[in-house]
């Protein structure tokens, strides 16, 4: 719990810090005061609520076998180290020993103590984070890409569509390169399919064998999100009079697409013959599913380092810096084809149908709950019990 007051504190500091910089004003400070706030003192109550007594054996366990596991919770042996565990294997009661190894996973649940929560698969946490902070920037985004008019007569309209458009109204005099791209037909559409992906691989991060049982889903939604990028990285920099303006960033992205793309045609291709190797092919799976994340990630690889550009500009100069022209080719793109009502109706389909339909669907097998009573508390016990019963 002082850990994550702590993590507050550090966070209110740093805001304050930002706004002495004349990076932020306080409006800014007050809403991620309060958002850490909200997020860290939930966290603590769950963490507080959950909570359970470490360790709880049967009364039929014998007391050498009770000390044993006792000892091997206490020091994180148990179902880790492969010497205690065929110790435990030949002197434990049989019909605990399966129980006991595989409810030891219960140790690292993100509702333990600091150490579990923060030390105990770290990289799997971190990346978790990194992914749904990447889909909540997104999403800041959505009311403002909505309300975005091409022929509307705001200072920010007549200016032209720019990347981070959230801070640009939530930071006085930020600005940055305007995009060719329209709000909605791609924008939005972009973010409904590279939030999805995201997210998915942040659930995958949590149930590993999800990566099979839900590849086929996430391997298409992979493709749409690389199919729909393709003509706006093809057209990065463009020039009426010559060769691309930003040659480099035009065949990064399009490299990136196309091989999101490859990476969901061998995604099929493990899924189809995942029985014959199973091993093989979780393996497969695991760097198939990396290699689409870091692409769908690539937009915001560029989207943080050219706002930490702009901020190294704004404490140098003291002001931000301009950009006044619009890009050439911003209302006659691919996607300007269709009016933009076409890309705000699939974008509200698709939060409709995968963002909330499908996950409701998905839990229904859950409430169905069998007439045995034993059967009906096990997800319970499994969950928020001890690790032997």
């Amino acid at each position: 719990m002082f850990f994550k007051l702590y993590l507050l504190l550090l966070a209110c500091r740093l805001s304050s810090c930002f706004i002495e910089w004349g990076l932020f004003d306080r409006s800014v400070y007050a809403v991620v005061a309060c958002m850490l706030s909200v997020a860290l003192g939930a966290s603590t109550l769950h963490t507080a609520r959950h909570q359970e007594p470490a360790f709880v054996l049967p009364k039929k366990a014998n007391t050498d076998f009770k000390a044993a596991v006792q000892h091997a919770a206490a020091t994180h042996l148990l179902g880790k180290d492969p010497i205690f565990n065929a110790v435990i294997i030949k002197t434990a009661p049989p019909t605990l020993v399966s129980e006991t190894l595989s409810r030891s996973i219960i140790m690292d649940s993100i509702t333990g103590n600091i150490q579990q929560d923060c030390i105990q698969h770290f990289w799997r946490k971190t990346l978790i984070f990194f992914l749904v902070f990447l889909v909540s920037w997104n999403a800041t985004k959505i009311p403002y890409y909505i309300q975005y008019d091409y022929d509307g007569d705001s200072d920010y309209e007549k200016g032209g569509l720019a990347g981070s458009i959230n801070l640009a109204y939530w930071i006085d005099g930020f600005e940055s390169s305007k995009l060719h791209s329209p709000a909605c037909n791609f924008l939005l559409v972009h973010i409904a399919f590279g939030s999805t992906v995201l997210i998915m691989m942040a659930l995958t991060m949590i149930k590993t064998s999800w990566r099979r049982k839900y590849g086929n889903y996430f391997f298409t939604f992979a493709i749409l999100l690389g199919v729909h990028t393709l003509p706006a990285a093809w057209t990065m920099g463009y020039s009426p009079d010559g060769p691309s303006t930003k040659p480099f960033l035009k065949y990064l992205f399009t490299f990136t697409c196309v091989w999101c793309i490859v990476a969901a045609l061998f995604g099929y291709r493990t899924l189809k013959n995942y029985d014959k190797d199973p091993v093989a092919a979780e393996k497969a799976l695991a760097i198939e599913y990396g290699l689409i994340t870091f692409g769908a990630y690539g937009a915001g690889f560029a989207e943080f380092t050219g706002i930490a550009s702009k901020f190294m500009y704004k404490m140098e100069h003291g002001v931000f810096q301009t950009y006044p022209e619009l890009d050439p080719l911003f209302g006659h793109s691919f996607y300007d084809i269709l009016p933009e009502k076409y890309g705000m109706t699939i974008f509200f389909a698709w939060v409709a149908i995968i963002w909330f339909w499908w996950p409701i669907k998905l839990l229904q097998p859950d409430l169905n709950v069998g007439e045995d009573k034993a059967k009906e508390t096990e997800p319970l016990n499994a969950t928020y019990g001890s690790i032997l019963g």
